[in-house]
């Protein structure tokens, strides 16, 4: 099941890669959503069609920067 990925998640994976980095980001998932947190399950796309991702943060965040 997909999970949802808190802005601090981001600038801690940012961070890691590049220390200096000057990031504000406002807290939780969405400041200006609907306070509703969705999760996203890939199930159903890898059980029609064999997805499965393939980056998480870390390595996308990784991926990007390079």
């Amino acid at each position: 099941m997909g999970r949802a990925t808190k802005n601090r998640e981001f600038v801690a994976a940012i961070r890691r890669i590049i220390p200096d980095a000057e990031i504000e980001l406002p807290e939780g998932f969405d400041p200006r959503g609907s306070g509703r947190v969705f999760e996203l399950d890939p199930a159903r796309i890898r059980e029609d069609a064999g997805y499965q991702p393939e980056y998480d943060v870390e390595r996308g965040v990784a991926d990007y920067v390079a």
